[in-house]
């Protein structure tokens, strides 16, 4: 399955508090894969 990405109408963005930063790291960086959605940018500013 390919996942077209639209531009336009979309969220843009979610703010997610984990208590476990790595393993919420692996798990939507998993998830993305599989939905074939590229995670564009990442900080450690935020954890």
């Amino acid at each position: 399955m390919k996942t077209q990405l639209h531009r336009g109408r979309l969220i843009d963005h979610i703010q997610l508090v984990v208590h476990d930063l790595e393993l919420s790291q692996n798990f939507y960086s998993a998830i993305m894969k599989v939905l074939d959605i590229p995670i564009i940018t990442t900080s450690e500013d935020f954890s």
